[in-house]
């Protein structure tokens, strides 16, 4: 047997009591290998290690996952260790002030487990345990929350123009959000965008037109008290931009009330393009879209049309304009186009009272508020152009505050009353003296249009009486005898229609009227008011209205005059040639009527588009 001596000894050379020792010794040994091996077994296993990420799952909380790790002689399946938050961390209700047990289990030759802690920013958790006797801790830091910034690609090619560029944030909770471009060694912020509200958020950005090359670029997240700086890295090389083409587009066009005119034109290349029509705005001094036409996605050329708007009596500046293309094609705009609107003659041009126009046989075309759809309302420019081309001037008298009547339909300026600087004005009409009324401007009818200037009552009748038709409607009955005596003052008697929805008013003009020895046409405006209640009732306003007063020029709705007045003087015998529709925007309402033997005239907030509809065949 080989004891490691070098030497060979014969088992039977040995005596009993050498056998014996040299057992005991080898017994001995291992022994204390044993123990040795244990102790350091014991002295490697005792310790415990804690790692932490973060996470954002809610824009007022972050959350911290900790895996811990405990090396310890395996003593059963499980383990407890002791969890806290600290308290500067803001923790959560559900671990503020407390500590936790948590189970760790045996795995692997050592216990392991996690917990998940929540704080208002990374947490600092303490983890405590006792192992062998021994008392272990472990203090770690919650790292911020990683942020992930992801895009589509990593290179962009473009052909000019702008083009959108996407990312999704991660956590997305109050961050602010930058598009930037490498100029030398520093990052320049071209666009930054805040997003809210959501873990995950995509952002789009319009990548700026760049210079034919290649330029570095990138989408930077900025670092918040819960989560990391973000960085989404890309390029973009630019080629040369393709040309775009606005053909057949004229260089001026003449347009009417009756044929307000198109403007066509071929856009290359079209390829679904969203292609605007265009005018001058002289007001700001910008070109304002009017109208919009996608082309289709898979033409290469594309022939559009647009029909233009009805607009004042002048010229008018227009365009075309395609867009660009994104990685395609240049924006493009067509020469300015130069448009003259020519509203014509009106069946008035050249009447200046009621007696002519009577004699003449010709029909009362009312310009409601001075043709309002194409003018301020009530303005001295919408009353200079109705005049000019032959209609009746409308206008509303309400009382300053010192009486003086001012033309104005509504009791507030809310609606159509801006001061010089264009800002609107709301304020009673009766609270306004005629040095703040002369100062303040009328709202243009479209927003490329003209500005209106203000006119008082007397303004009106100095301005325009003699030289056109007037109707006035008095608003209030405290005008009534004012009205009646400006006209009269002025002689302008045969030049004007006094109009109103009230009857008393009716009644006290006429009264006044007679005090001043005067003949001056009335009119009875009749409201939706008139017409409701049941058959009886409406019968009897019928009867009281013919039968009792009813002498003199009438106004009502086009609907109500053709559906309840006309049959209603046919069945009784009455002259209906009195009567005076309002509300006619179309000429195929009024066509009829006027060419029997019926209705006097017609009223309209654009007459020019009306009377252009009728005025041949009417035979004028």
């Amino acid at each position: 047997m080989h004891y490691g001596t070098g030497r060979v000894i014969a088992r039977g050379s040995l005596s009993p009591a050498r056998i014996a020792l040299l057992t005991a010794t080898a017994f001995l040994a291992m022994c204390a290998w044993v123990v040795i091996m244990a102790s350091s077994q014991a002295h490697a296993a005792s310790g415990l290690t804690a790692k932490a990420s973060t996470t954002v799952p809610a824009k007022s909380y972050v959350k911290a996952t900790v895996k811990i790790v405990l090396t310890t002689p395996k003593a059963g399946a499980t383990k407890k260790v002791r969890i806290s938050v600290a308290k500067a961390s803001a923790p959560t209700k559900s671990w503020r002030g407390k500590t936790r047990k948590v189970t760790l289990r045996w795995s692997k030759g050592a216990y392991r487990g996690s917990v998940a802690a929540t704080a208002k920013k990374p947490p600092k958790v303490t983890v405590k345990v006792t192992a062998m006797g021994k008392p272990l801790k472990k203090v770690v830091k919650a790292p911020l929350a990683k942020t992930t910034v992801t895009t589509a690609t990593a290179s962009l090619r473009v052909r000019g123009g702008k083009h959108p560029v996407s990312v999704t944030v991660s956590p997305a909770f109050k961050r602010t959000v930058k598009l930037q471009r490498k100029s030398g060694g520093t990052w320049l912020t071209e666009v930054k965008k805040t997003v809210s509200g959501s873990a995950l958020k995509t952002v789009t950005f319009n990548l700026p037109a760049t210079k034919v090359g290649t330029s570095k670029w990138r989408i930077a997240v900025v670092k918040t008290a819960k989560a990391k700086l973000g960085k989404a890295p890309f390029t973009v090389t630019t080629v040369d931009p393709g040309a775009s083409t606005v053909v057949g587009i004229p260089k001026a066009l003449v347009v009417t009330a009756a044929n307000p005119g198109r403007l066509a034109a071929s856009i290359y290349p079209a390829f679904g393009r969203n292609v605007s029509l265009q005018e001058y705005n002289p007001n700001t001094s910008s070109w304002l879209t009017i109208d919009t036409i996608t082309t289709n996605k898979t033409a290469m050329v594309a022939n559009i049309s647009f029909a233009l708007p009805d607009r004042a009596q002048g010229v008018t500046k227009w365009r075309l304009r395609a867009p660009a293309v994104a990685g395609a094609y240049l924006a493009v705009n067509s020469s300015a186009i130069s448009v003259t609107t020519d509203l014509g003659p009106g069946p008035l041009r050249g009447i200046k009272n009621f007696t002519d126009l009577e004699a003449q046989g010709r029909p009362i075309v009312i310009a409601h508020r001075g043709g309002s759809d194409r003018y301020p309302e009530q303005s001295r420019e919408a009353y200079e152009a109705a005049a000019a081309t032959g209609f009746v001037i409308e206008a509303d008298l309400r009382p300053l505050a010192d009486g003086t009547p001012a033309l104005l339909h509504d009791a507030s300026t809310a609606r159509t009353i801006i001061d010089v600087n264009g800002k609107p004005v709301e304020r009673a009409i009766n609270s306004i003296t005629p040095a703040e009324w002369a100062n303040l401007r009328i709202r243009p009818a479209y927003v490329t249009g003209i500005v209106g200037t203000t006119l008082t009552w007397e303004q009106l009748l100095d301005e325009f009486g003699g030289r056109a038709t007037i109707a006035a409607e008095v608003k209030t009955a405290a005008l009534a005898r004012r009205v009646v005596d400006d006209v009269a003052d002025r002689g302008l008697a045969d030049s004007v229609i006094l109009q109103s929805n009230s009857q008393p008013v009716v009644d006290a003009m006429t009264a006044r009227a007679v005090d001043r020895g005067v003949s001056i046409r009335i009119r009875r405006l009749l409201t939706a008011t008139f017409f409701s209640g049941d058959p009886a009732q409406l019968n009897a306003n019928l009867a009281g209205l013919f039968g009792n007063y009813y002498n003199e020029y009438l106004g009502a709705s086009l609907a109500q005059t053709s559906n309840v007045l006309i049959p209603y003087v046919q069945q009784n015998g009455f002259d209906q040639s009195l009567v005076i529709p309002y509300s006619v925007s179309e000429p195929d309402q009024v066509r009829a009527l006027l060419m029997t033997d019926g209705i006097v005239g017609f009223s309209s907030d654009d007459p020019w588009y009306v009377w252009s509809g009728i005025a041949t065949s009417l035979g004028y």
